[in-house]
């Protein structure tokens, strides 16, 4: 459940819940308004005739971000303040991401994942250190945040890693940024894994989650740009006014080389359904969204047969 002070931008609320998995807090909406009637009329018939789309409910993630739950409850309060400063790093970047609590470290959710960032913790258990190795051994990169976390994991990572060929990405990685050195993870990240990672070129202003199962991946498309001058003039939902967001290009990396069939995106504001035209190579799928208002949805479908290389 979001929570949010948000009285205008009725559809960007709906729109990021959904595309979180989750809802929009509506407590400061105004459903009796007739154009917040209208925008929440129009997104809730888009989910429901487009239901399919959000029963998928497993996150598609290049990037594992660890929350540093245990150095805050210690009282460790600025470990979270590492930790949002990275998440939105990597969000004004369009990186797909997910969150793993620092207490589900070993619970396998890291295998997911060939690039992890540990934002400045003070506690952190041996049995975490040692599963942090495990995946660098399988040759993931771990980037830490700050000189805490350097300090907690210099007894794990000071030995040897014995790199193993389980994720075929040869060596394991540990890259330290201090605090200043922050704002170029991305770029640090689209150098080492460029074959590997998502790349979604888009105005900072939009957000983007995709989420997939065995028959499809879910694309979400979140944009909050809109006309603010002219929002001033008009009170409630009716000062949206929304900019359009044009020619997202996609490269998407799917979790194994798979025939696409097809990419199909879906807006709430026209009943049509848009077909787009794909390029796929292997786990490579490159298309281009032409146009969004608030909210987009790309559907992308599995043919039957494998990709033979």
């Amino acid at each position: 459940m979001l929570g949010k002070y948000e009285s205008v931008r009725i559809r960007n609320s709906i729109a990021e819940g959904l595309a979180t998995g989750g809802s929009g807090m509506g407590l400061y909406m105004k459903p009796g308004n007739a154009a917040g009637t209208a925008a929440g009329r129009e997104m809730l018939t888009f989910t429901h005739a487009n239901r399919r789309l959000f029963d998928v409910s497993k996150p598609l993630a290049d990037v594992g971000v660890i929350l540093p739950r245990l150095s805050v409850q210690a009282g460790h309060r600025t470990a979270m303040d590492a930790f949002r400063h990275a998440g939105d790093v990597l969000l004004n970047d369009h990186v797909l991401m997910e969150v793993v609590a620092d207490e589900h470290i070993c619970s396998g959710r890291l295998d997911a994942f060939s690039f992890i960032v540990l934002p400045e913790v003070t506690v952190l258990p041996d049995r975490q250190c040692a599963c942090i190795r495990e995946v660098l051994a399988a040759g993931g990169t771990l980037v830490l945040l700050g000189g805490d976390a350097d300090h907690i994991l210099e007894r794990e990572l000071s030995a040897e890693i014995p790199v193993t060929k389980k994720r075929g990405r040869g060596a394991g990685r540990v890259i330290r940024l201090e605090e200043t050195e922050q704002s170029s993870l991305p770029a640090i990240l689209n150098s080492m894994h460029l074959s590997e990672i998502s790349r979604i070129e888009a105005p900072w202003t939009v957000r983007v989650g995709a989420f997939h199962n065995a028959e499809r991946i879910v694309l979400h498309l979140v944009n909050y740009n809109r006309d603010e001058a002219r929002g001033k003039e008009v009170k409630g939902p009716a000062g949206e006014f929304p900019i359009d967001v044009r020619d997202i290009r996609v490269r998407l990396q799917l979790p194994q080389a798979r025939q696409v069939r097809s990419v199909t995106l879906f807006r709430p504001e026209t009943d049509r359904a848009e077909p787009l035209s794909l390029e796929c190579r292997g786990r490579t799928l490159t298309f281009a969204v032409p146009r969004i208002a608030v909210y987009g949805v790309v559907d992308i479908r599995y043919g039957r047969s494998w990709w033979p290389f």
